[in-house]
């Protein structure tokens, strides 16, 4: 199993106890799945999405959608699939169950860019000239629509990023050279930041700290900061730079190249290009990472192939055959953090409900954790992950570097910060879901309020990553 990894002021720490115990008790089980969307350079005629399983790297499904689509986003419980149709004015919404289209959500303009909020609840949609789109997922209707600003000037926004906490939609404006930044809680624009010209795409930092923007014009990457929304740094990127992508444990940036075609690897601890390699062909347009990070795939347009990129050589391993004309690529979000009760919650002493899930079933989750602090950090914090194929729940030290376990219903563990009473800690799974009921006590000196940050992780080492789901203020 892969390490959960955590944020500190030195960058990514690694609990290697946990993985000590745990290495070689999971089961392998099915690969997650790869969705692309090919745009058809016949713009009269349908577009399509291939569905490729990533254990084998075929094609297992081909659905038909709107007229020239452009992007795609997955709930965070992988049940649905939502592609933009720019030339249908519409959305295609696919079961990813029965790779059907379920439901066809009408706009009243051009969509291209698609975000999921990270509840699952909204989707945010860019369109031209310069609006973005709030649809309800539960009912599949457009609840809002926010404009980006006025004037002549068209903003054009072509790809939407939300925060990992949910806290923010980042709208690329490709005819301004801007980022808008909107806050999901007013759906109002909070901050304008210009970047490179023709701004393409955008990735994010798993804590939410840093935004990155691909600008195709000057050829750029912009290192936008989160907390000030300046631009904090300005990365020269490969010819034609078009797309980016952020590893999900935020050490590495791949962005790539359209013309003659490359994929450049960035450090995030330094912004330092580490790598610029050639690929076989130019046409290079989307780009994301499998769930475990050991692979990136890249849509591309020109030879009508998802490119297999190796992240340990940043080298092409396969070429997946799809539909004409590719432009984009996401994969089934699995495992998911549903939700954390009570909510808030305060009180000295608490039993929280932690529910993941797992579209392959509550068996196919490897580990589960909660931390109870005000940042994503392993120091000095109440850290606690549940392993479910020994059924030990774990404490994190003081010094985030060790750990101490017990069986739920019997046993205590303490650290400066928290006791976890094992005889009112228990599991339940059910369905796809699991639900670690985890009876804590904060210290006296921990009483002030605390952030729940939820992860959860399955057998093959896809990841949610910390998800903040709730607070909780101990009383004395």
């Amino acid at each position: 199993m892969s390490t959960p990894y955590l944020s500190s002021s030195s960058g990514y720490i690694f609990q290697a106890v946990i993985v000590a115990i745990l290495l070689g008790a999971t089961p392998a089980n099915a690969a997650p799945f790869a969705y692309v969307v090919n745009s058809n350079s016949a713009t009269s005629a349908p577009g399509s999405v291939s569905v490729i399983d990533s254990a084998t790297n075929t094609v297992t499904a081909t659905i038909a959608i709107g007229l020239l689509p452009a992007g795609i986003a997955l709930t965070p419980n992988g049940m649905f699939a939502y592609v933009t149709n720019s030339n249908s004015n519409s959305i295609s919404v696919i079961s990813t169950a029965t790779n059907t289209v379920t439901t066809t959500i009408s706009l009243t303009q051009s969509p291209a860019g698609i975000a999921i909020t990270p509840d699952g609840k909204f989707a945010y949609v860019a369109n031209g000239p310069d609006t973005v789109s709030v649809i309800s997922t539960s009912t599949n209707t457009v609840v809002g629509n926010i404009s980006l600003g006025s004037g002549a000037l068209q903003r054009s926004p072509v790809f939407v990023a939300i925060s990992p906490n949910g806290t923010f939609a980042y709208v690329a404006n490709r005819g301004a050279g801007t980022v808008s930044a909107i806050a999901i809680s007013t759906n109002k624009v909070v901050a304008s930041v210009k970047v490179g010209g023709l701004p393409d795409s955008i990735g994010i930092t798993p804590d939410g700290k840093f935004v990155y923007v691909a600008s195709a014009g000057p050829g750029t990457i912009s290192v936008i900061a989160a907390a000030t929304d300046t631009v904090v740094d300005t990365i020269t990127g490969p010819t034609d730079t078009n797309s980016v992508a952020v590893s999900p444990n935020g050490v590495f940036v791949y962005v790539t190249g359209y013309n003659p075609g490359d994929i450049e690897a960035i450090a995030t601890s330094t912004n330092a290009v580490l790598a610029d390699n050639p690929l076989p062909s130019a046409g290079a347009e989307g780009i994301t990472f499998s769930p475990n990070g050991a692979y990136a795939y890249i849509a591309n347009q020109l030879s009508d192939v998802a490119m297999v990129i190796s992240t340990s050589t940043s080298s092409v391993v396969t070429n997946v055959p799809v539909g004409p004309y590719p432009v984009a690529v996401a994969f089934a979000p699995s495992p998911a953090v549903i939700s954390a009760a009570p909510n808030p919650a305060s009180g000295l002493s608490n039993t929280f409900a932690l529910t993941y899930s797992d579209v392959y079933g509550a068996s196919d989750l490897g580990l589960v954790g909660v931390i109870f602090n005000s940042e994503i950090a392993a120091l000095n914090s109440c850290a606690v992950f549940y392993a479910p194929a020994n059924n030990l729940v774990y404490l994190i030290d003081d010094a985030g570097t060790g750990s101490s376990s017990l069986t739920p219903g019997s046993g205590m563990l303490s650290n400066s910060q928290c006791t976890i009473t094992g005889s009112g800690t228990s599991v339940v799974s059910s369905g796809d879901n699991l639900t670690l009921n985890l009876a804590v006590t904060a210290s006296s000196t921990y009483t002030g309020t605390q952030n729940l940050f939820l992860f959860g992780e399955d057998n093959r080492g896809a990841k949610t990553g910390w998800v903040r789901e709730d607070t909780w203020t101990p009383v004395l």
